[in-house]
């Protein structure tokens, strides 16, 4: 919140960053042991779970939610992005 305030958008971004890779890692775990379960209809258990990630994550943390629809919405996940402080990150 502190970087909010202060206008620090090179640590609001590291934070966000930081923040989609820990519930990417997180989905990815539940998404594999979805996929081992001895279940026939698992794309439908794969698809109520994303489901019911995109509800929980936009009622407690709307904000991060409509932040993470509109950069998908705007393409800005599938650019590149040219350094902020060092060289190139590609996203």
């Amino acid at each position: 919140m502190e970087a909010i305030q202060k206008k620090d958008y090179e640590g609001i971004s590291k934070c966000y960053v930081r923040l989609c890779q820990l519930f990417d890692d997180e989905k990815k775990q539940i998404l594999d042991k979805i996929r081992t379960l001895p279940r026939q209809n698992k794309d439908e258990d794969i698809e109520q779970f994303l489901n019911a990630f995109v509800i929980r994550t936009s009622v407690t943390m709307p904000e991060w939610h409509w932040l993470t629809s509109q950069v998908r919405e705007h393409g800005v996940i599938e650019g590149e992005v040219f350094g902020s402080a060092a060289a190139a990150t590609r996203w």
